[in-house]
């Protein structure tokens, strides 16, 4: 059996954190801290589980990695609806025998500051056009997945998943060319954290961390933070399936966006669920009484009957609608208020089954243009130096959404990941290959086009490899450097720290 991709990047990333090269950094200004906040003990349970194309990225090969789910502590309040039924493994399918390990994870889960390791210091030169490179920052965790930017106390902070060195660090940005480190966090026991996410609610401010444990010994859900005093977070709330009133008792996430409410406060997570390989929407006004109010699964897959190649990978929430990328799936919109609002699946899926997915392709992320006619989708791992995995779609009329075109790059060693969309410009994580631009230009619907305008490599020549390193993701904000306004750029180093760049335009 094949296994989905993040069994095998979690494998990639431990073995990365085990043997980093050591380097001695320049150390940057931190908030010394130690915190801990422990969850009570649970009750034991199981943890159910037409254009032309050109070049990408590199096709992963899938190992038998041993994957178990597991069931970390429960938060401080009972579910507001208990779930119906929690399987055993007695009754368990043959698949979910595989994911649902025997015997559940029964622990505490607390967070506590990191101490900062030695981690490899970038190459030059790297390449470069219309991207100045302002800083890089050497975050002492040295791994480092998602990331999302936050002001708090008039300061602009970068906020990084830790992917298992540690939970998440926070840097703080504020000016661009001098940014410093606050700290860094990890989970006690320790887990794997790939995704994180910001959100406030009222004068307080929050990340979530989804968590995938894939051991006994490992936490996993996804742990909500308060991070308002940075020399003190504390963990205020762990959900779970079994906590959140579902009907299935899952556990280990790999992605959940939040949405928000008119007053720009958190309100839904949007979990991709490893265990159940579906879309789960938990409703978080409440922090202390989360619950779990919708799911989706695509209508022509269900894991049983495909296997694990067709799953909720992660989600896009952009306006009312959220963009679900469901890998051999392909894209599927769905509209916010009434996935939010606990409607069926009738209700609220915008566009057909299938409608958009290209052959051969697996949906990894997906970005809609700024007017929503038109959606990015990329692919990560269907790479063979000719296949083309970021593509542009029509989506004006959701009956009938058509491919528009097929891009790439010139000097593509790998495939890119992650999207971010600002005005009339496509920024994209594109792993050794560092930060893309692209200009794209939708103002004649029939006529649309694509082009690159600007990219900073953050490895060398030498360096660049066909693997999953380099940036993950993309954060954006206006900033000021040396007296002109431009757009700052924050791109999490898979194994080398963050780094700081401002376009030139």
């Amino acid at each position: 059996m094949k296994l989905p991709y993040q069994f095998v990047l979690f494998a990639i990333f431990l073995s990365a954190c085990a043997s980093s090269p050591v380097t001695a950094p320049t150390k940057v200004a931190e908030i010394p801290t130690t915190v801990a906040a422990t969850l009570a003990d649970p009750t034991a349970t199981h943890t159910a589980v037409a254009p032309t194309e050109t070049t990408v990225a590199p096709t992963e090969t899938a190992t038998d990695i041993p994957a178990t789910a597991t069931n970390a502590e429960t938060a401080t309040s009972a579910p507001t609806t208990p779930p119906t039924a929690i399987p055993t493994v007695d009754n368990l399918t043959r698949l979910e025998r595989f994911i649902v390990p025997d015997t559940a994870y029964i622990g505490k889960l607390a967070i506590t500051a990191a101490e900062a390791r030695d981690c490899t210091e970038p190459g030059a030169p790297l390449d470069a056009e219309n991207i100045v490179l302002l800083a890089h920052v050497d975050t002492g965790s040295c791994l480092g997945g998602e990331l999302d930017i936050a002001v708090i106390d008039d300061r602009t902070l970068i906020f990084q998943a830790g992917l298992g060195s540690t939970a998440f660090i926070a840097t703080d940005v504020t000016t661009p060319t001098a940014p410093r480190v606050l700290g860094r966090w990890r989970f006690a026991p320790n887990s794997y954290a790939s995704d994180l996410r910001y959100f406030s609610q009222g004068d307080q401010h929050y990340v979530s961390i989804s968590l995938e444990g894939f051991s006994q010994q490992a936490p996993c859900g996804i742990a909500i933070v308060n991070v308002t005093d940075l020399s003190a977070p504390t963990l205020v709330q762990h959900i779970q399936g079994l906590n959140v009133g579902s009907d299935r008792a899952w556990c280990n996430v790999h992605t959940a966006p939040v949405s928000m409410d008119e007053n720009g406060d958190g309100a839904f997570l949007y979990a991709s669920v490893d265990d159940t390989f579906d879309l789960r929407v938990v409703d978080i006004r409440d922090l202390d009484n989360p619950v779990e109010v919708n799911s989706y699964q695509h209508a022509n897959y269900t894991f049983e009957r495909n296997g694990p190649e067709t799953f909720v990978h992660d989600s896009t929430i952009v306006g009312d609608r959220v963009y679900v990328s469901y890998w051999d799936g392909g894209v599927m919109i769905l509209d916010r208020a009434t996935v939010e609002a606990g409607a069926p699946a009738a209700e609220f899926v915008l566009n057909a089954p299938n409608s958009i997915d290209p052959f051969d392709f697996l949906v990894h992320h997906a970005y809609p243009t700024e007017n929503e006619d038109f959606l990015f989708i990329e692919d990560e791992l269907t790479y063979d130096g000719k296949f083309s995995q970021l593509r542009l779609w029509d989506i004006r009329d959701l009956d009938n959404p058509a491919a528009v075109l097929r891009l790439t790059i010139p000097d593509a060693a790998i495939s890119p990941h992650n999207l971010l969309v600002k005005d009339d410009l496509l920024f994209v994580g594109w792993y050794t290959n560092g930060v893309q631009v692209f200009r794209y230009d939708v103002s004649d619907p029939d006529n649309a086009t694509v082009e690159r305008i600007a990219w900073h490599a953050v490895r060398t020549a030498e360096e660049i490899e066909t693997t999953f390193d380099g940036v993950w993701g993309v954060r954006l904000n206006d900033c000021t450097v040396a007296g002109k306004e431009t757009t700052c750029i924050y791109a999490s180093d898979i194994s080398n720290g963050l780094w700081v760049m401002a376009l030139e335009e």
